[in-house]
């Protein structure tokens, strides 16, 4: 009987064993099975990959080599193939600028080029990616409506990123930049600028006014002098102007008032004036560079700790609402309140986009607090300035458009509304643009085709009339020459009908100022005529060529605060029609410039007299 227990044990025993055995053999042969999947999946995965790599450096390579033949096939900025920086440079500042340059190359061409060349390097550049100018006005308008699609930020020059951070709305694309603009661009709504308006035309008033009194100071101090003294009478307009201009933008940007808070709006007008230095040095490393920098950081704490305390006022006041009423202020309670400023404007589309809180966005808007200066500034200032020196030109063309402007101010409210200056005054909006036509501030814009990315244009060609001559007239001198030194604008033939594919990464240096001047699209071009834009003589072609103000989603923000601000100066330099600049013709003009693109020169010394003036004048004459 034991032996018999003994053998069913070890026959259990041997059943358990042999059931381990089968249950590892089975788990061994599992985890083999699954290792070589996974080994398989791995193999598979990394010859997926390595494909695509390949894939990628074939397409690649292909952009690349279809960039060269691009290259190779367009013409160069200067007649010899890759003639390089210095002789690029040297062209440039032989002929005077960029537009110029331009004009010269497209008169030197045969009748097939292409309106588009290359540009060897240019001082601004995103990477190190080549340039190509574009500068057919119907290109630029295409690249324009297409710059939303394929994401094209401006290229700036890396010092920009220094001084504005890396949100800046210049440097961004897609949504993030559409998100800032559409926040920032709250400040232009009708009830902002309708808000704005009482202190832009008591800024522009008293700019006349201390204009005029700084003449009278002048001349008084001229008369005590001796003939001998470097002393004149004269003022540079453009520095008043910079002045009145800079702190009506503090008082209605970031409500900062010069009369309350003169130390800090001092400090400000300092600041800027060495950041604006700073902006046009490429240098991160000069004296001149480094001073804008550390003034920009000091601003942008200033600015931003103001607007954080308007924020938390928006804040409260939308807390009461939702506490009261369970709901936002409707538009038109929205509309009956005052802005007062613009970052009040900022906060409240801040606050109702629900992202009052998000540190990312908050870390944005002060990248960008301080454009919202240079954007209103630089461009106001400067065409101010031109507008002035062509209205009292005391040429033919001047006179009448002063007199033209003076009686539509004569038929304008004597309370004017912002629909006023909207809608009532085609001739002043007619002199701004002749003068923006004149001088431009900005004749370019750069913006950058990224890796992958692919535009496709239509080749245009010239068609050249040797039949015709255009006589201009620049600063009295009369210059004649034949047609065919100005391309006209017309499709190429059909059958010669071509695609122009460009392939990032790529720099589209978008130039359309050389046409402003240009005689097949402006008869006279040089010649100040603002009944132009209102005679329907223009053609289509010349009013997709100008966009002063840029184009696309880029396109400047403050445009159409500043076309306000210049229209109610003319409104309240027109109050006293006895005012007028008197300046020497023979020693002021226009001259191409850099950044503005064309300006007046030497600021415009010249002297400001209006009614009081022409009193004090008579009695001391009398005397």
């Amino acid at each position: 009987m034991d032996s018999l227990r003994t053998m069913m044990n070890m026959k259990k025993d041997d059943t358990k064993t042999t059931t381990a055995a089968v249950f590892m053999v089975a788990a061994t042969t599992t985890t083999i099975a699954a290792v070589a999947a996974a080994a398989g999946w791995i193999l598979a995965w990394h010859q997926k990959r390595r494909s695509s790599n390949n894939d990628q450096q074939s397409i690649q390579e292909h952009e690349r080599q279809e960039q060269k033949n691009l290259l190779r096939d367009l013409p160069g900025l200067v007649p010899w193939y890759r003639s390089g920086f210095w002789l690029e440079f040297a062209a440039l500042i032989w002929h005077g600028g960029l537009p110029p340059l331009i004009q010269a190359r497209r008169r030197a061409l045969p009748r097939d080029f292409t309106f588009t060349f290359h540009w060897t390097k240019c001082l601004v550049q995103r990477q190190d990616a080549p340039h190509v100018i574009l500068t057919h006005p119907q290109d630029i308008a295409y690249i324009y409506s297409q710059q939303r699609k394929l994401a094209l930020p401006l290229a700036v020059p890396g010092t920009i990123h220094l001084l504005h951070g890396s949100q800046n709305m210049q440097e961004l694309s897609g949504t993030e930049h559409f998100f800032y603009r559409k926040l920032f661009s709250s400040l232009l709504s009708p009830r902002a600028l309708t808000s704005f308006l009482p202190y832009i035309e008591q800024a522009m008033d008293q700019l006349w006014k201390s204009a005029e009194q700084e003449t009278t100071a002048q001349q008084a101090l001229t008369a005590t002098t001796t003939t001998t003294s470097k002393l004149t009478s004269s003022i540079v307009l453009r520095e008043s102007i910079r002045r009145a201009q800079f702190f009506l933008m503090a008082q209605i940007l970031y409500g900062i008032d010069v009369q309350q808070e003169p130390e800090l709006a001092a400090r400000l007008q300092r600041n800027f004036e060495l950041e604006d230095a700073a902006v046009m040095d490429f240098s991160p490393h000069s004296k001149t560079f480094q001073k804008g920098l550390q003034s920009s950081k000091e601003t942008r704490q200033i600015l931003w700790d103001r607007f954080l305390q308007t924020l938390q006022t928006v804040q409260k006041e939308h807390s009461s609402n939702n506490n009261n009423n369970n709901k936002a202020p409707n538009e038109q309670q929205r509309d009956q309140k005052d802005v007062g400023n613009a970052f009040y404007a900022i906060a409240e589309a801040l606050v109702e986009s629900g992202q009052d809180k998000d540190e990312s966005v908050l870390n944005g808007i002060q990248d960008n607090l301080i454009l919202l200066l240079e954007a209103s500034h630089g461009t106001t200032m400067n065409v101010t300035t031109a507008i002035m020196y062509y209205l009292n030109h005391p040429d033919p063309d001047g006179v009448a458009a002063m007199q033209r402007l003076r009686h539509e101010f004569r038929d304008f409210p004597a309370h004017p509304t912002l629909s006023d200056f909207k809608e009532k005054l085609p001739f002043a909006d007619a002199v701004i643009n002749e003068t923006l036509r004149l001088c431009p501030f900005v004749g370019m814009l750069l913006l950058f085709l990224d890796q992958g990315k692919r535009l496709e244009l239509p080749r245009r060609q010239s068609l050249w009339s040797e039949t015709t001559t255009i006589t201009t007239t620049t600063n009295g001198k009369t210059t004649t020459a034949n047609k065919g030194e100005s391309s006209s604008l017309e499709e190429p033939d059909k059958n010669k009908k071509s695609t122009l594919t460009l392939t990032g990464p790529l720099h589209l240096v978008l130039a359309s100022s050389h046409w402003y001047r240009d005689a097949s699209l402006y008869d006279n071009p040089n010649q100040f005529r603002p009944e132009r834009w209102l005679d329907g003589t223009m053609s289509e072609l010349a009013k997709t060529a100008y966009c002063p103000f840029g184009g696309g989603v880029h396109i400047c923000l403050g445009m159409h605060l500043a076309k306000l601000v210049m229209k109610v100066n003319l409104y309240c330099f027109c109050k006293d029609e006895h005012r007028r600049v008197i300046y020497d013709p023979q020693k002021v003009g226009v001259r191409l410039h850099v950044f503005p693109e064309w300006q007046v020169t030497d600021g415009l010394p010249c002297q400001v007299v209006g009614r009081n003036n022409n009193e004090n004048n008579e009695k001391q004459q009398t005397k």
